[in-house]
């Protein structure tokens, strides 16, 4: 589609030959496709923060409970100071990120935070990925999806079972 404006307004020069009239039109295809993908993807933004605290159990419950949001701690080591840290990982989307700095700081203004925009946050509370899943044909001749749980024995194609591990999937 946008190849098509783009022709359209390069070959109006033909036309017109005014070379005004064509870095005009450029200059509102580009307005009209930014403000476009604006409203259009506002509400789909996300955020990642990283929080590093000594208070880290107390933010996670009031994110949980306050925002309604999920916090995956990790296991870290200052280089610095070799003591053991936990770090929390929270996604949210950009109109939350206000929400979580606030639970924050009011649990500790001290709080060491890094936020960084995210591309493409799939799951529980943020969007559906969608992803055709290519179809083959198994030994009968029969089309079955590939890779999709339920068609192979671990669920995931050709890769080896896990069955018996504790954090197997299969």
């Amino acid at each position: 589609m946008l190849y098509t404006d783009v022709f359209i307004i390069s070959s109006s020069y033909l036309l017109f030959q005014d070379i005004d009239k064509i870095v005009y039109g450029f200059l509102v295809l580009f307005l009209v496709s930014y403000i476009t993908d604006l409203i259009i993807n506002t509400n789909r933004q996300a955020v990642q923060f990283t929080i590093f605290s000594p208070h880290w159990q107390e933010i996670a419950t009031a994110i949980n409970n306050e925002a309604h949001r999920g916090c995956t701690v990790l296991d870290g080591t200052g280089w610095y100071s070799k003591h053991p840290v936990k770090i929390l990982l929270v996604m949210c989307r950009k109109i939350e990120s206000v929400t979580i700095f606030r639970i924050i700081k009011s649990i500790d203004k001290n709080a060491f935070i890094t936020q960084a925009n995210v591309n493409g946050v799939y799951g529980k509370g943020f969007d559906e990925m969608k992803v055709k899943m290519p179809t083959a044909r198994n030994h009968h001749g029969n089309h079955h999806t590939v890779g999709v749980k339920g068609t192979d024995t671990n669920g995931y194609g050709n890769l080896p079972s896990t069955s018996g591990h504790p954090d197997s999937l299969a």
